[in-house]
């Protein structure tokens, strides 16, 4: 948004356009809404359907289109008319009183059926390292506000976000705890591994394949041996199985594609069967996993450097002053922080951190998203990587 704007004000300003556009392209297709007869609703979608954002707006023509130096909107509403025409830079300023009246006449729509506009994708967004927060912040922000204008217009429409909680920890917004607090879920799967019969992520599984066979199945019972005798302290199926993972319905799903790929025809698996399926885990998927998540923390070389760091010391659990003597040895460059890529490893919970007074369970960010890197603790390399690191079980 160009003109005279305050600049904390463009961001929420524009997503509020794009997202109206969103709602009112579901608004038209409501035939259960008698909003179809209303004079400002026939018009509103008239004027974007004239400028082709509408039907089916594209998120990317939609700004394009509005940037054109060309745009102009006419709008008639309960409040009167307004054109606004953006062939100077003078006029840019009526684009909010569009949106304001865009507004006006969403908060007037009324219907049997509910709207709800999602939007996922923000993991994408967090690869790319050019993230620009303080637009991500923006959509949060007016998301809510939005929101709660519907809400109070009582008009059944909402929009959803779907956010990875470390992003939304770093999104700039001086209300962002009070958006959490008052319009947030947060979807938690940890665990104790210790109870993993209850675990949200075992019950998933049980799930899938019960809708699957058409009837109530115990997974874990019927297809796996009851332990796996590499474990010295872990006796639980379920609880050794959760510890490959970062306690995520991707990683765990991801687990028993692969153990469905080496089941062969036994009926129960051998633990031989297993422990090829988990290898094959941490080498064809979490490591690359990992890999794509440290994109958003650090650039491609020092990825490598790191995944390299981690495997060439050939230990599970190496102290800070044994990582930086490899470092050395293996002359990484100088602008290579070893801080810093441990952070970025433990934000991505590829490393956690020994803590004696944790009962010999190491500190993960899954475990506890405020947890925070610890540079004077052993790091503890994640157990679904060892394999992929030729790390010792």
């Amino acid at each position: 948004m160009k003109g005279n704007i305050e600049p904390e004000a463009r961001y929420p300003m524009v997503w509020s356009w794009l997202l109206l556009l969103f709602l009112f392209d579901s608004f038209c297709t409501d035939e259960g809404s008698d909003c179809l007869y209303d004079t400002d609703f026939i018009e509103s979608i008239a004027a974007l359907k004239k400028l082709g954002l509408l039907p089916n707006p594209n998120l990317s023509e939609a700004v394009t289109v509005t940037s054109d130096k060309s745009f102009s909107l006419k709008l008639g509403t309960i409040v009167g008319n307004i054109e606004a025409t953006f062939k100077t830079a003078k006029r840019r300023e009526d684009f909010p009183f569009s949106i304001d009246r865009l507004k006006l006449v969403a908060r007037r729509f009324t219907s049997t059926n509910r709207h709800l506009l999602i939007i996922d994708g923000f993991d994408e967004l967090l690869r790319r390292g050019t993230l620009q927060y303080d637009a991500l912040g923006g959509l949060v922000f007016e998301s809510n506000r939005l929101n709660m204008e519907l809400t109070s217009a009582k008009t059944s429409a909402k929009v959803i976000l779907l956010c990875r909680t470390d992003l939304f920890e770093r999104l700039p917004s001086p209300n962002k705890n009070k958006i959490r607090q008052n319009a947030a879920v947060h979807i938690d799967w940890y665990c104790d591994p210790r109870n993993a019969a209850s675990s949200h992520l075992v019950k998933l599984i049980n799930h899938r394949a019960s809708l699957a066979t058409g009837s109530p199945i115990d997974v874990f019972a019927t297809f796996l041996p009851p332990s796996l005798d590499v474990y010295s302290k872990v006796s639980n199926l379920q609880e050794q199985l959760l510890e490959n993972t970062r306690h995520t319905p991707r990683d765990m799903i991801m687990l028993f594609k692969h153990l469905q790929d080496y089941s062969g025809e036994n009926q129960p698996m051998t633990r031989h069967q297993v422990m090829n399926a988990l290898t094959a885990y941490s080498r064809d998927y979490l490591q690359p996993e990992i890999i794509d998540e440290l994109n958003g923390y650090l650039d491609v070389e020092h990825v490598r450097m790191a995944i390299q760091l981690l495997g060439s010391l050939r230990k599970r659990s190496p102290t800070v002053p044994e990582l930086e003597n490899q470092v050395r040895r293996l002359r990484l460059p100088e602008e290579f922080d070893l801080q810093r890529v441990l952070s970025a490893l433990f934000d991505c919970s590829a490393i956690g951190n020994v803590d004696p007074a944790s009962a010999g369970y190491p500190i993960f960010k899954y475990r506890s998203r405020y947890a925070s890197y610890n540079p004077d603790r052993q790091v503890f390399v994640h157990r679904g990587l060892w394999k992929a690191l030729n790390l010792a079980w």
